[in-house]
């Protein structure tokens, strides 16, 4: 208890004797401790004194080498690429960061000028920008490619080609400021290589969608979530009727539209809605639109509505295509249809189409249910009957037509009898053909029956009368 009670009296002493030094070097100018000549044991304190001294300047030396050290660590390792040059761009100093940015060991650096790194196309910009550096005495900025030093033989200690990237080089982005007696300037640089190369694919594919969006036969608007147009394309001005981008004004699409659409619904409300549609689901909406030119024109249009975000502002564009000619080309199909309808309905004879793969009925005209006695429900929903109404005499010959038709693509020409559901009987000539597309691959049959029953009554008729007569010219021989 004792022996530790002495320990702690020693090390309050210490303490004391600490406090006093450092009391005495704050009231002293020259920091130093005078030695008295007389007095053994204040010789004694003096010596701990000074003693005392000689380690707080070692522990502040220590300390200062510990913050120089962390400096260079600093400096070393920092994130940016550090380096000073001399007024003919000689490198004096430079961190490891900067030595691996450049590809070779530092030490192998100093002493070598910079410029050689750079490429000789932005050279000359260096040159310019190194000369403001000292002309000015304020930061200076510029951005250059750098590339492998060209008069620097190959290696190990200089990174592959792999560092400079497939085209040999970075970009790099370099501030400067000359020192104050104006013979260094140190620069920190930045690898910008990777912004640079996301620049220039922003800029080509800005490019290509202006070129696209330019060339584009269709009429294309970009317009706002509120439909304020901010830019079209020449084929926009065109189908509107106007000269200028700036002759939209104020307007909005909707503006060049008639009061009501097809179906009777007021354009601005339908407009609404599509966009509407088109900002919540996400998804383009496609939709025909009557649009109504500046001259008064009114003409049908087919457009694409799409969504996408344009600096955190919610963009439209529409593609806007003119489908007069399809609308007319559609008309006239529908009356080219119509008139064939009504030629196929009204005719004696029977016409249909038959899907060459399955032989599904793809139309039959009404004269079946005549000829036939069947209904023309019960021909679409069971598939072809002719050979199941065949009268027997005629299967066979019939059926062998019918192979090289399907088997060998022969047209089908027979006449033959047809047995109804009430029993009679029916005479027909039917004929039936391939039909082929443009590739040449056959693509349907087209056939056509009628009734001859009269005409081979008739003929049955005149036969009979023939050999009656024959028969009556032979005994009037013989008399």
């Amino acid at each position: 208890m004792s022996g530790k009670k002495k320990h702690e009296e020693n090390g309050n002493q210490g303490r004391k004797l600490r406090d006093n030094v450092e009391d005495q070097l704050a009231r002293r100018s020259d920091g130093s401790l005078k030695l008295p000549s007389k007095n053994p044991e204040g010789r004694t304190h003096e010596l701990q004194v000074h003693q005392v001294e000689l380690e707080m300047q070692d522990e502040a030396l220590d300390q200062s080498h510990a913050e120089v050290g962390a400096g260079l660590k600093l400096y070393d390792f920092a994130p940016m690429s550090h380096i000073t040059l001399d007024r003919d761009g000689t490198i004096r100093r430079v961190n490891l960061t900067g030595a691996r940015l450049l590809g070779m060991e530092r030490g192998r650096l100093i002493g070598r000028r910079f410029g050689f790194f750079v490429s000789a196309a932005d050279r000359p910009a260096f040159n310019a920008f190194m000369e403001k550096v000292f002309a000015s005495q304020t930061k200076e900025t510029c951005e250059a490619a750098l590339c492998k030093e060209e008069k620097c033989p190959p290696s190990p200690e200089r990174s592959s080609n792999r560092h400079f990237g497939e085209t040999g080089q970075i970009i790099v982005h370099i501030e400067a400021i000359a020192s104050k007696d104006g013979q260094e300037c140190r620069a920190a640089m930045a690898d910008i290589t990777d912004r640079k190369r996301a620049e220039e694919a922003l800029r080509e594919s800005e490019e290509k969608f202006k070129a696209t969006f330019e060339c584009s036969h269709d009429a294309i608007t970009l317009i706002t979530e509120n439909g304020k147009i901010i830019d079209c394309n020449q084929s926009a001005l065109r189908l509107f009727g106007l000269d200028r981008k700036e002759d939209f004004g104020n307007k909005r699409p909707v503006d060049f539209s008639p009061k009501f659409q097809d179906g009777g619904m007021e354009s601005p409300e339908l407009a609404r809605q599509y966009i509407n549609r088109c900002i919540e689901s996400g998804k383009p909406q496609r939709f025909e639109w009557l649009l109504q030119r500046t001259t008064g024109e009114i003409i049908p249009t087919e457009i694409i509505l799409t969504s996408y975000l344009l600096k955190d502002e919610k963009i439209l564009q529409a593609s806007i295509r003119d489908i007069t000619e399809r609308k007319q080309s559609d008309k006239t199909i529908r009356e080219s249809e119509e008139r064939f309808r009504q030629v196929v309905e009204n005719i004696l004879e029977v016409f249909w189409l038959e899907d060459v793969h399955n032989g599904r009925i793809l139309y039959i005209s009404p004269a079946y249910e005549t000829i036939w006695g069947r209904t023309i429900e019960e021909m679409y929903r069971e598939g072809p009957s002719f050979m199941e109404n065949v009268y027997p005499d005629d299967k066979e010959r019939v059926s062998v037509s019918h192979r090289a038709l399907y088997e060998e693509n022969q047209p089908f020409d027979e006449e033959y009898r047809v047995v109804r559901p009430d029993q009679s009987i029916r005479w027909v000539w039917a004929r039936c053909y391939p039909i082929f597309d443009m590739n040449g691959k056959m693509a349907r049959y087209a056939g056509i029956a009628e009734d001859i029953t009269k005409r081979k009554r008739a003929e049955d008729a005149l036969r009979e009368s023939e050999q009656k007569f024959r028969e009556l010219f032979d005994s009037i021989s013989d008399l």
